[in-house]
């Protein structure tokens, strides 16, 4: 008796031997599986990805937000100019002059400057601090100052009309571009969201070396900080509507539908 039972003893163990592996066919379906979950949930961990950049871009823009409300308050509700207009353009002066170094480095409105770099930005230069430091320097950060708070668009053919705005003279705050994400394409336009007209933001502008213009960088949304406050994901629009997100003429003419762009008298 007792060495039957040694005999089926020694049986159930050669047995749970034999089956501490996988067999091929078994490996194969685990690895299809993990395969599938790995292809359904890459989509939905790279939009979540996303939208913390957007998260984030978003919230660069309410701070930034913040100091020009400092700013309006220090200088009874009149808004900054871009940069100093009694300064040449393109002169170490101007660029010291410029919204972004005049708030850090004369008033510290602010203290980090990685406010101005949005992280979802494509450009290699927004990924280094020798390229940050330089962007900065020169005003090329990645949100423009829209140029209607800076000039007078009533005569749309020329640019140079430097004008203070006061922000009582906004017709309609909640539907007026302060802040926007912005890139900087060459002059000539070498891009298809560009053609000939004036634009939306600085920086970097220019009739030589650049303009800003508006990019969807989050999944087709631009992040704007509006002149009443608040703070939106604006869905890239059609590009034949004259009130679009991106249509050049509707960044400084005013048509019958409110403006995006201009002051709004």
């Amino acid at each position: 008796m007792d060495s039957i039972v040694k005999t089926m003893r020694s049986n159930m163990r050669n047995v749970c031997a034999a089956r501490k592996g996988f067999t091929l066919i078994e490996l194969l379906v685990v690895i299809a599986i993990i395969s599938l979950l790995v292809s359904i949930m890459l989509p939905s961990l790279q939009k979540a990805k996303e939208l913390a950049r957007q998260v984030v871009c978003q919230s660069n823009l309410k701070n930034l937000q913040m100091t020009f409300n400092f700013y309006l308050n220090d200088h009874d509700g009149v808004y900054p100019f871009y940069s100093d207009p009694s300064i040449p353009s393109g002169t170490p002066a101007a660029y010291a002059s410029r919204w972004h170094r005049r708030f850090l480095e004369e008033f510290e409105y602010y203290t980090e400057k990685e406010l101005l770099w949005c992280p979802a930005s494509q450009n290699p230069d927004s990924q280094t601090e020798a390229g940050k430091e330089k962007r900065y320097d020169n005003g090329r950060i990645e949100y423009g100052y829209s140029t209607a708070f800076s000039h007078n668009y009533d005569d749309p053919d020329n640019v140079e009309v430097w004008q203070e705005l006061q922000a009582s003279d906004l017709h309609d705050p909640s539907y007026t571009v302060m802040l926007v994400e912005t890139r900087l394409v060459k002059v000539p336009p070498r891009d298809p969201l560009t053609s000939d007209g004036l634009w939306i933001c600085y920086p970097g502008y220019s009739t030589s070396n650049g303009i800003g213009v508006a990019v969807a960088r989050h999944i087709g949304n631009c992040c704007v900080a509006w002149a009443d406050g608040h703070i939106s994901a604006v869905e890239q629009p059609d590009l034949t509507y004259a009130g679009s997100l991106y249509y050049p003429e509707a960044l400084t003419n005013t048509y019958d539908d409110p403006s995006y762009w201009d002051r709004n008298k």
